[in-house]
């Protein structure tokens, strides 16, 4: 019998998105499946969608709670998982319909502890039935799953919602409460850290709307920085002890270079590029400043592992020195 999976869709405000969400999952080639929706207490009528389904499919289960946040929904939804595998879908995206087919067939024939498959972003008017056709790839399995996503090898990205896992695994390593930006990263890099195998699906199964009021289109302002400087911290708490290190077989300089770079665009790039308005950038710059420096006083930044030019530009930023003409020439 094909083995139970879970798929954990938390919810909210998402009235004229979660229709196609929830149909993209029960129309799944693969049909042992468990639909966790969690409505984190949505004000639309966005939990009267999610009932209509439920009495459609029994397959759906429709979980309420005061809204506390994505990760909270998620854990919530973990904690009622049944399933031998589990995944998670926003509820504006959207699955192909052999997502799951093929991810637990992935899954099963490499004896990997999670699959990931490609994503792609598509336009909020996006129609399920745009994006159905395959290109057929071998799968590929890496043994060294942390040092793959830090170095970018085998496309590993940090989404949660575009891979399969154990169910065990999460339900052991559940999302980190407290942190509303980085929150798959963190959820992600802590996962890599527990496993020893990961098989790459290369193919698109899995579609991101670009919506204008999605948490990730935001601009920058002092919740988006204190969200990073907790992730920040959160993810030295990872990737920091000595025991990873030697598991993933990584130096504690790659690390702290990959860290370097992440702080930077965050702090320096996003800062200076993503805000058209100079009266809020300067005190915007002057928190950023705050925080790189607290990050700097903890050793979770360490401004010699940036390349020469990013470590001039970054003192620069912090001295508020030149600050137009490095927002001209900083890219990533």
């Amino acid at each position: 019998m094909e083995p139970l999976v879970s798929v954990v869709i938390p919810i909210y405000n998402v009235e004229n998105f979660l229709k196609d969400t929830l149909e993209s999952v029960c129309n799944q080639t693969y049909k042992n499946l468990e639909i966790i929706c969690v409505d984190d207490g949505s004000t639309d009528n966005s939990l009267s969608v999610a009932n209509f389904y439920s009495a459609k499919d029994n397959r759906i289960r429709v979980i309420s709670q005061e809204n506390a946040g994505v990760s909270a929904a998620r854990n919530h939804g973990i904690k009622e998982a049944k399933g031998e595998y589990i995944c998670f879908l926003d509820s504006d995206d959207f699955m192909h319909p052999q997502n799951v087919e093929l991810q637990v067939g992935a899954m099963e024939q490499s004896g990997a502890d999670l699959v990931f498959c490609y994503f792609k972003n598509v336009a909020e008017t996006a129609e399920l039935g745009d994006f159905n056709t395959l290109k057929p790839q071998q799968a590929q399995v890496s043994n060294t799953p942390l040092a793959d996503f830090i170095f970018k090898r085998s496309k590993i990205d940090s989404s949660s919602c575009n891979k399969l896992y154990k169910c065990e695994l999460v339900k052991e390593n559940p999302f980190k409460l407290g942190i509303s930006r980085g929150e798959d990263e963190i959820f992600v890099l802590n996962l890599l850290t527990k496993i020893k195998k990961i098989s790459a699906n290369p193919e698109v199964l899995v579609f991101f709307r670009n919506r204008g009021g999605s948490l990730t289109k935001q601009s920058i302002s002092e919740t988006y920085l204190f969200d990073h400087y907790l992730s920040f911290v959160s993810m030295s708490e990872i990737l920091l002890r000595p025991e990873i290190l030697l598991q993933a077989k990584l130096n504690l300089g790659q690390i702290k270079t990959y860290m370097a770079k992440k702080i930077y665009k965050r702090f320096v790039v996003h800062v200076l590029r993503k805000n058209k308005n100079l009266a809020t950038s300067q005190h915007l710059v002057d928190i950023a400043i705050d925080y790189l420096k607290k990050l700097i006083a903890a050793q979770v930044l360490e401004p010699r592992y940036l390349p020469w030019s990013r470590q001039l530009m970054l003192k620069l930023f912090m001295q508020k020195k030149s600050l137009g003409l490095i927002s001209k020439i900083c890219k990533w």
